[in-house]
């Protein structure tokens, strides 16, 4: 299962990890290595970056690794990511709801906020 993150977004993270060691700022990488979202090799091509960038962290045994809770929206998300069709119904759910607590609120904004979808501007 994925999580619908971009690529091209982690060099960022790789870049400032460095730029703070080569600072002399001490700094540590935590990564969410649960393996219900990142395959094993994955894993060992994370360990390898970080430890290109900071090869005496021993990365491999001290990576402070986390877990995905696995609340509901966070599987419905990862679901989403993996099936369309599910991505379609949940859109068209979410839309839904949005729709209801706006007529009873007045405020198509207000509803956005209580769902956790205020970086949405537009209801379609």
């Amino acid at each position: 299962m994925r999580t619908g993150a971009m690529g091209e977004y982690y060099g960022p993270s790789f870049q400032a990890l460095k730029g703070l060691l080569d600072e002399g700022v001490y700094a540590r990488a935590a990564a969410m290595t649960d393996e219900r979202i990142m395959a094993k090799e994955e894993r060992k091509l994370l360990i390898q970056m970080l430890k290109e960038i900071d090869p005496g962290a021993r990365y491999a045994e001290t990576l402070e690794e986390e877990v995905m809770d696995a609340y509901d929206t966070a599987m419905k998300r990862l679901r989403a990511f993996a099936s369309e069709g599910f991505a379609r119904r949940l859109e068209a759910e979410i839309l839904g709801q949005i729709r209801e607590i706006g007529k009873i609120t007045g405020s198509y904004s207000y509803s956005l906020t209580k769902l956790g979808l205020s970086h949405f501007r537009k209801v379609r």
